[in-house]
């Protein structure tokens, strides 16, 4: 193998797709190198995920290898235009400006996943992921609620106790893991779902991985149709949110009337400290509800624009766009909805 290749689109291929190195398994550390047809292709594996990157090369002589991921950034780190790739009896030879390295190989094979047959592709797909992964489980042992579900109208993300949706179509019931977000973060482009496989791609980027082995969330089975309670700014109602926490209170009450919502932060770890806010606000007032300082967050994050809050006492729902946001509220006789609802 002999290629010579462009520094800054190789070492942004390779910054791509390094989310999925996995430390621990020598294999998974590596990151094989195939030239082919002027284009030089980058895969990386954490076993479950797949991420590939392709850019342009000069190929005179096409081979394969696999090398260590981290060696191999190091070594066209002070690249300054073009870097030159060669593999020889010693190792992959990696030279250019400032640069000179030989590389070991590590593996003739590299672990693959199988490339699915049929796959449909979710609008608004990776949008949606990244916009409700943050209310996926992060336990593994609830492994059924790490990730996020497609349903065929919406994307949705829980714990269990907090839930955000998207509007998404396409899917039947798939889940998409959480891990996925190291790198759909990085890549965006379109999603698309299998029977077992999911697949991400962009211009030069393609990622492939498995889909969590459950069904997806019904969504039916979750609190619909509360009772409107406010309309107000969303970024407002965060940063308000931000100061009279702290990041130290785990309680926030919300209550007020039909023109301002009146925030009170309660339990601050290792400190009695009386926060109040007021954030201005319109509709049916009269609710009061008690909720988690940080599932308020996780609701809330991403959110701009108008709000609308719904509550009967029992949850609470955020709406502000395609995006909306559920989260149960905490036992507490203070909890009522905007029209006296039972709770």
């Amino acid at each position: 193998m002999r290629v010579t290749v462009e520094a800054k689109p190789l070492s942004a291929a390779l910054a791509d797709i390094s989310g999925l190195i996995k430390r621990g398994v020598d294999i998974l550390q590596c990151v094989q190198i195939t030239a082919k047809d002027n284009t030089l292709r980058l895969v990386t594996s954490d076993a479950e995920i797949e991420g590939h990157a392709r850019i342009e090369a000069a190929v005179a002589d096409e081979g394969r290898v696999c090398v260590s991921a981290s060696d191999f950034k190091y070594a066209i780190a002070g690249a300054a235009s073009t870097v030159e790739l060669a593999l020889g009896e010693k190792g992959l030879a990696v030279s250019g400006a400032n640069i000179n390295a030989t590389l070991p190989p590590r593996y003739e094979e590299f672990p693959r996943l199988e490339q699915p047959d049929e796959m449909e592709e979710i609008e608004q797909g990776v949008q949606a992921f990244l916009s409700c992964e943050p209310a996926a489980a992060k336990d593994e042992t609830r492994w059924n609620l790490t990730g996020v579900g497609f349903n065929g109208e919406t994307a949705v993300g829980t714990n269990g106790m907090n839930a955000r949706f998207h509007r998404a179509t396409g899917g039947g019931g798939q889940i998409v893991p959480i891990r996925a977000k190291a790198i759909l973060s990085k890549i965006k482009g379109r999603l698309f779902v299998g029977e077992t496989l999911w697949r991400a791609e962009n211009v030069g980027r393609v990622v492939v991985g498995r889909l969590v082995d459950a069904n997806c969330v019904d969504i039916s089975k979750l609190p619909q149709d509360l009772p409107y309670a406010w309309t107000c700014d969303a970024d407002e109602l965060r940063a308000k949110i931000d100061a009279v926490t702290f990041n130290r209170a785990s309680v926030v009450v919300l209550s007020g009337e039909a023109d301002a919502i009146y925030l009170t932060a309660e339990k601050f770890e290792g400190a009695h400290i009386d926060a109040k806010a007021e954030v201005k606000a319109e509709g049916a007032g009269g609710a009061t509800v008690v909720c988690s300082a940080q599932g308020l967050r996780t609701i809330l994050g991403g959110m701009t624009g108008d709000l609308r809050i719904s509550t009967n006492g029992n949850a609470i729902e955020f709406c502000a766009g395609d995006l909306r946001g559920l989260s149960m509220v905490m036992r507490d006789h203070r909890n009522t909805g905007p029209v006296g609802a039972e709770v």
